[in-house]
């Protein structure tokens, strides 16, 4: 009974983390082209190598998969008109307000996952190592501006295991713990002073070291007789994340316990329930065109409604349809944060190549400041 309490107490305590919070502890993940262009990582669906980051139930599916690396790139935002900005020879400095919306807000980023992306996911077991570089820069006012630079490693290994229940029907139950270590670099003030100092971000700016470790927990339930399937996963499930804060890396580099911010801060990153149902018609039709067609539903993060800052419910849906013809050219479309999203993916044999394009929504009420994103990937797994 006691042992239920403290289960009960951590929850609620995690439930009312800051919405903030979930920012260190994003880097427990990695962008998908496919899970983007598709409305969200659906939890139900578990037949490729991103079951690391969907649901580890998925581990036990019988076709064993080995990545040898993964590169993706994700730009969000004007960030091409930043580029051609600076290629021109124009002042980015001066001419970034140029760039601001009605509301003098801009918000981009440049993400790359990869090159070391290795893991190996089939017959009950998910391993995997990967590494994330990104650059974020984030205007609310002309007076509140920041530019972030951070480096993620992140390290997870899980095991799953199916039970037949008879008549066709499967559970499938998997866990994963995981590991993670941030490296980041942050300048704050007005547009102008951030501006001025993104060259200098990584020498000066303040410098923060994250490290966690996690485990999530997930269960998936198939009938494929009829094409249906559901799933659960609780991600972060119990993950403590140690912070420390210097006032800047070549500070740190002369004398770290001079240049500490305060104490190590010691917090859990909020847990993500997330459910989802898919159903993969077998229509004759679709036999004929050896095709496949699988849609989706879920409802992520859960537990978010009951934080301080909630975002509306309705963003936390998430929807997708995927058409696989031939086995080799996917098309995909979906609905994620209120916003679409769409996307294509090519079996080339030698490597799997993908694109989407997908709203994200900053705010906490629908529309009120999505930002458009691109991501193209280039994946080594057979």
């Amino acid at each position: 009974m006691r042992s239920l309490i403290r289960f009960a107490a951590v929850v609620a305590l995690t439930m009312t983390v800051p919405a903030a919070w979930t920012q260190t502890s994003s880097s427990l993940t990695m962008p998908s082209v496919r899970w983007t262009a598709l409305g969200g990582r659906h939890v139900a669906v578990a037949d490729d190598y991103y079951s690391i980051f969907t649901n580890p139930a998925g581990f036990v599916e019988e076709d064993a998969v080995v990545s040898f690396s993964r590169i993706s790139l994700d730009v969000a935002g004007p960030m091409f008109d930043i580029a051609a900005m600076i290629a021109g020879g124009g002042d980015p400095i001066a001419e970034i307000t140029n760039l601001l919306d009605d509301r003098q807000r801009l918000y981009a980023r440049f993400d790359l996952v990869g090159p070391l992306s290795i893991g190996y996911v089939g017959d009950g077991l998910g391993l995997g190592l990967f590494v994330r570089e990104t650059a974020t820069l984030n205007v609310t006012s002309i007076t509140n501006a920041s530019f972030k630079v951070a480096f993620d490693a992140l390290v997870v290994g899980g095991y799953a295991h199916r039970f037949d229940l008879g008549g066709g029907q499967l559970l499938d139950a998997g866990f994963m713990p995981k590991g993670f270590v941030r490296n980041s670099f942050a300048q704050g003030g007005t547009i102008t002073a951030v501006m001025g100092e993104v060259a200098n971000v990584m020498s000066d700016g303040v410098y923060e070291v994250a490290t966690g470790i996690g485990l999530d927990a997930g269960a998936r339930w198939s009938w494929d007789a009829i094409g249906l399937g559901a799933g659960l996963v609780v991600r972060d499930l119990l993950t403590p994340v140690m912070t420390s804060t210097y006032t800047s890396y070549s500070d740190f580099a002369s004398d770290p316990s001079a240049a500490r911010v305060g104490d190590m801060e010691a917090a859990l990153a909020p847990p993500d329930l997330s459910i989802g149902v898919k159903y993969q018609p077998s229509w004759g039709f679709l036999r004929a065109l050896d095709t496949n067609l699988v849609l989706m539903l879920d409802y992520e993060d859960a537990f978010s409604s009951f934080r301080t800052l909630a975002r509306n419910p309705i963003l936390n849906v998430g929807a997708g349809a995927e058409l696989r013809l031939l086995e080799i050219l996917s098309f995909r479309v979906g609905l994620k944060d209120a916003l679409p999203t769409v996307g294509f993916g090519a079996d080339l044999s030698l490597f799997t190549m993908g694109f989407s394009m997908y709203g994200e929504e900053l705010g906490l009420e629908p529309g009120s400041r999505p930002v458009f994103n691109m991501i193209l990937s280039l994946e080594f797994e057979y």
